[in-house]
């Protein structure tokens, strides 16, 4: 970057090192030196150019110059500064007539867009030159991501090079400029990623069937219009969020064919209410409910303006307007209906998320279970859940749950992320450093349900930010599981860390028709340690390590609570326990469990349950099997234990609460 100091003072344009390109990206002004409450500088007014590296331009065609530009201070100042253009690098070879120039630059503290256009007439090198002429004793002016590109009017991504925005091999037509629109198709490996500012004439950003387009920006989008798509299917409920400023209720109402129904939550409530005036805002950040009438699959346009630069987090609480949170007390539970505002998935557990009053846990409706739907969910105090990896898809409501009036969460712009994850879609991703977890999918005809269980350092048997509450879905035959701890219903649970005396989980399940059920267990994040899965309907327990997949005959009409999980590290046995009998002997629930392995597992036993007088309290014999239940009448006392099989003598002492 070469710089002209007319005026012969000692201060011009300096620029970071650093820069790319011709650009001078970082390019700073300071025209009147530095500014603060007590100082001053530039007794003189400015008079000072800086100019682009020479580029080569064909003649007969038109460029366009787009650039970024603020105030340095909201303390006050008015800056002034033109753009021209020449074929060399001085203010005498420019051409005379600016292609830009703003003389009330004020009190700006956030970069705004800057263009101009220029057509040579014959091909050359030209420079383009950016001149500050402010009075004296003003602050200082910014200038940064100066592009120069040949205008064209449209162009559409495809990404066959890479995600580079900046590459002219990723767009069928070139580099998009101030007067271009710009297509981003759906489907497509490869999104763009865009790393300073851009200035373009409009952008329309895809969603169809196969999947949706984004844009992932770390600078500005600056663009007249913005229309990003929402595909949704009909004949189900969807949670849906809106991705530009400025978007009504009328996008929703395609001149009443198809029919739409529109609905926001009520958490005083827990109930919905329908929306029916066209003109109402539907803010970003705020989620709505949206059917489309059965046999209609549209496409709905949200047109606006982009969140358009890397600062726009959007702030969502109990005082805030248009998008707010509502909280009424512990019942029903502060749940609130939000939504993505940017145009781009985000992730629950990237960027500078904060909140106040709100838990980790969140929710999104799934409708496509074929059934009505069901809740996915994720905490992102474990990092697990039913929900794809944490992340919530353009467009997308979800819920999350106050605790407090004074609730307040922040989305950060810098959550978002570029991701193949389908709108409302059911999926799972294994992350490297996932906790130690497992997860058990319910499914009965195209009906499915998911709870996890996660073992964390910090996590207690109490209710704490490693639980998620179970959400029920509102209609529909899906089937639901969920565990109990603590008194609550959890679709995700977090347990201390597995020690040598294991853990036992009550599931309770709910089936939504009568038929064949089946649960999967997986147990990837659970290496080496036994997981048992106990049916207190039918007496069976099967082993969930050698076989994951367990059948059952299940009613609407059956109580809820109907398994017990038991988990244990890979089997080690405990003090007053002889190694070599494999038997390792526990009491849970009113219940003496007696876990069998190897040899020990095939034999039949003989047991006795002694009271701490030595009276005899019970006495039977036992089947061969890896787990057997023995019910004790007797609650909250010390009980001792005695088995007696080919393998051995095990005595152990257990307390029945």
């Amino acid at each position: 970057m070469k710089t002209e100091n007319t005026n012969g003072d000692n201060i011009t344009w300096e620029t970071d090192t650093g820069g790319w390109g011709f650009y001078a990206k970082h390019g700073n002004a300071y025209d009147e030196g530095s500014f603060n409450a007590s100082i001053t500088w530039g007794d003189i007014p400015m008079d000072d150019w800086f100019f682009t590296q020479g580029l080569d331009l064909v003649g007969g065609v038109t460029y366009t110059v787009t650039f970024v530009y603020r105030n340095g201070t909201l303390a006050g100042g008015t800056e002034k500064f033109a753009v021209d253009w020449g074929n060399a690098p001085n203010s005498a070879a420019m051409s005379g007539a600016p292609i830009f120039n703003n003389s009330n630059v004020k009190n700006i503290y956030y970069y705004i867009p800057g263009k101009g256009t220029f057509t040579p007439s014959v091909s050359d090198t030209y420079y383009v030159g950016f001149h500050g002429y402010s009075d004296a004793y003003q602050a200082d002016l910014f200038i940064d991501d100066v592009r120069v590109i040949e205008q064209i009017d449209s162009t559409t991504w495809t990404g066959s090079t890479d995600n580079d925005w900046d590459k002219p091999s990723n767009w069928t037509n070139g580099l998009p400029s101030s007067g271009t629109d710009v297509t981003i198709p759906a489907g497509l490996t490869d999104m763009p990623v865009l790393n300073h500012a851009s200035i373009i004439n409009s952008i329309l950003i895809e969603s169809g069937p196969g999947g949706d387009a984004s844009v992932l920006y770390e600078g500005y989008v600056f663009e007249n219009s913005a229309t990003v798509q929402r595909y949704i299917t009909g004949g189900m409920w969807h949670n849906l969020s809106v991705p530009v400023i400025g978007e009504t209720v009328n996008a929703l109402y395609f001149g009443g064919n198809p029919d739409v129904w529109l609905r926001k939550y009520n958490e005083p409530t827990n109930d919905r209410s329908y929306i029916t005036n066209l003109t109402d805002t539907l803010y970003p950040g705020a989620g709505f409910e949206v059917w489309v009438k059965e046999g209609n699959d549209i496409t709905i346009n949200f047109t606006g303006n982009l969140q358009s630069n890397k600062t726009t987090d959007i702030y969502v609480g109990t005082s805030t307007t248009g998008a707010s949170l509502s909280y009424t007390g512990p019942d029903p539970l502060g749940y609130n209906l939000i939504g993505n505002p940017y145009a781009g998935p985000i992730d629950l557990d990237e960027g500078t998320w904060s909140r106040w009053n709100v838990t980790t846990s969140f929710w999104v409706w799934d409708p496509n279970s074929g059934t009505g739907g069901t809740y996915l969910d994720w905490n992102t105090a474990t990092g697990t859940g039913s929900l794809t990896g944490g992340i919530i898809p353009t467009g997308q409501g979800f819920f999350c749950q106050a605790t407090d009036a004074t609730a307040e969460i922040r989305i950060p712009f810098d959550s978002r992320i570029h991701s193949t994850t389908g709108f409302y879609k059911y999926g799972s991703e294994n992350e490297e450093d996932d906790p130690l977890s497992m997860s058990l999918y319910a499914l009965m005809d195209n009906g499915y349900d998911e709870m996890n269980i996660a073992f964390l350092e910090e996590a207690t048997e109490e209710f704490d930010i490693f639980d998620t509450r179970k959400m029920f879905a509102f209609e529909g035959s899906a089937p639901q599981i969920y565990s109990e701890q603590s008194d609550e219903e959890l679709s995700i649970n977090g347990l201390p860390l597995l020690n040598e005396n294991g853990y036992e989980v009550k599931v309770g399940y709910r089936a939504g028709v009568n038929g064949e059920q089946q649960l999967t267990a997986n147990l990837e994040n659970l290496p080496e340690t036994e997981v048992l899965l106990e049916d207190l309907f039918t007496g069976n327990i099967q082993d969930l390590v050698d076989n994951p997949v367990y059948t059952f005959d299940g009613s609407p009409a059956d109580a809820p609570t109907r398994f017990i999980l038991h988990f244990n590290p890979v089997f080690t046995d405990v003090k007053e326990q002889p190694d070599e009998s494999n038997i390792k002997i526990y009491a849970y629930d009113g219940s003496v469990y007696i876990r069998s392995k190897g040899k020990s597992a095939k034999e039949e036993k003989e047991v006795w349950i002694y009271d701490m007088f030595g009276r005899t309290v019970l006495e039977t014999k036992v089947s061969p099997s890896i787990l057997t239940k023995i019910p004790v009448h007797r609650r909250n006392t010390y009980f001792v234990v005695k088995t007696v099989s080919t393998s051995g003598v095990t005595t152990s002492k257990v307390y029945i609460k």
